[in-house]
């Protein structure tokens, strides 16, 4: 079984070697060459890709030179024995995690919990992708909302926010997420542990909420609080946005007042972002369809 793949679905620390990101940058442009997978597969794999790249980086490599690795490989020939191996492998995998209802792809800091039991009929608004921020202060990411999917911020507050801006790495700007703690050696800047990874100010890029979550939906999608419930929806073109970053960096969801200063501001690590949505196009298989299983760590 190839480590990162491993590493990504159950949240184990994948090896950083060198050898292992030259096994999947092959297998990819293989891909490339002689169409192997599916589009779910395919997404599977870049996200094995984005976690083997980040447990490199974390162990001191540069990207540069990771880089210069994912693009210095060939194609197998598509009739190689060790490709039909390595290809056969990957989707296996997938396809054992097709049985599971609800699976965790765990981070560094946070997790992103993948629901795909399928909606009865007439049931209401609930989450299908879900990461939640630390004493459970906000629910972020994908739900179901009039039967389909929508990128949502739920939270509670006494008081209505005027507006939500998400807050993300913009790669055009800055290739690469500084680590703002040098190693560890300083606090993470927004006070949270996933903030620990990102661009600064001048080379972010910002989604405006579009529209807000009615109370009942809030109600059903926000966790469990004395305060009213509250929420905001963003744009497909955030959520691919930030589903492109990489798995170690963070996120931010700012709230402004009426004067436009920030009152508040959540943090969400993009972890296994990427490999999450990929997962909900893949089909449940019809044991897992009458019978709710789970798979984490």
């Amino acid at each position: 079984m190839i480590p990162a793949l491993t590493a990504l679905l159950l949240g184990a620390q994948a090896p950083a070697a060198a050898s292992e990101l030259e096994q999947l940058a092959t297998l990819r442009a293989s891909d490339e060459a002689c169409a192997l997978f599916n589009q779910a597969e395919r997404a599977l794999l870049d996200a094995a890709i984005a976690r083997s790249r980040d447990d490199a980086v974390r162990a001191g490599a540069a990207p540069e030179r990771l880089d210069a690795l994912e693009g210095q490989r060939a194609a197998l020939p598509c009739a190689d024995d060790g490709l039909a191996v390595l290809s056969a492998d990957h989707r296996a995998r997938i396809y054992e995690l097709a049985g599971f209802t609800e699976i965790r792809f765990a981070g560094v800091h946070r997790a992103w919990i993948v629901d795909r039991r399928p909606p009865r009929r007439g049931a209401g608004p609930a989450w299908q992708v879900l990461q939640s921020t630390p004493l459970s202060a906000a629910n972020f990411g994908v739900a179901r909302l009039d039967g389909a999917p929508s990128f949502v911020l739920a939270f509670n507050a006494a008081e209505p926010f005027a507006s939500a801006v998400l807050v993300m790495r913009d790669p055009a700007r800055q290739t690469y997420p500084i680590d703002f703690t040098a190693g560890g050696l300083l606090a993470a800047p927004g006070g949270d542990p996933a903030s620990a990874w990102g661009a600064p100010p001048s080379e972010e890029r910002r989604y405006l909420a579009t529209d807000r979550l009615a109370p009942d939906i809030a109600a059903t999608l926000a966790p469990a609080s004395g305060d009213p419930a509250r929420g905001f929806v963003f744009t497909d073109d955030a959520l691919g946005a930030m589903a492109q970053l990489t798995p170690r960096e963070g996120v931010a969801v700012e709230l402004r007042d009426r004067s436009g200063d920030i009152a508040e501001r959540y943090w969400f690590e993009v972890g296994g972002l990427r490999a999450a949505l990929a997962m909900q196009a893949v089909p449940l298989s019809q044991a897992a369809a009458s019978e709710a299983r789970s798979v984490s760590p």
